[in-house]
């Protein structure tokens, strides 16, 4: 796949979306928070990671969908970039083994580190 590396495609991004980086006001109206993972990227890259951690936790597809569906309400993406979302899925997956293997027996004990996780 070719993606363009120019707007809207490619830009800014939190590269760490789920719940548990965002706060719902009453209005229902997100707040955003830990951007340690922002920078430069693909934008289907963050829905990925979205995607990627929904899987990971068992979200509800219709869940995942509506992510999908409110995210193309205000920025249609193109068939590439759909495309790309599943292979984006697993690069974040590799990204979050990644760090996770880079905190074994620092942060995260040893025994977490089990076949099932690699699995």
């Amino acid at each position: 796949l070719e993606l363009p590396t120019t707007a809207p495609a490619y830009g800014i991004c939190v590269g760490d979306v789920h719940s548990g980086n965002a706060h719902f006001d009453k209005q229902n109206q997100p707040t955003l928070f830990d951007f340690d993972q922002c920078g430069y990227g693909w934008r289907g890259f963050d829905i990925a990671k979205f995607l990627h951690i929904a899987i990971t936790w068992n979200i509800d597809v219709t869940v995942r969908s509506s992510f999908l569906e409110g995210y193309q309400s205000i920025r249609q993406l193109n068939t590439v970039e759909l495309a790309a979302i599943p292979i984006f899925v697993k690069a974040a997956h590799i990204w979050v083994m990644g760090i996770g293997t880079g905190a074994v027996g620092d942060v995260i004990p040893y025994g977490w580190f089990t076949d099932d996780w690699l699995d």
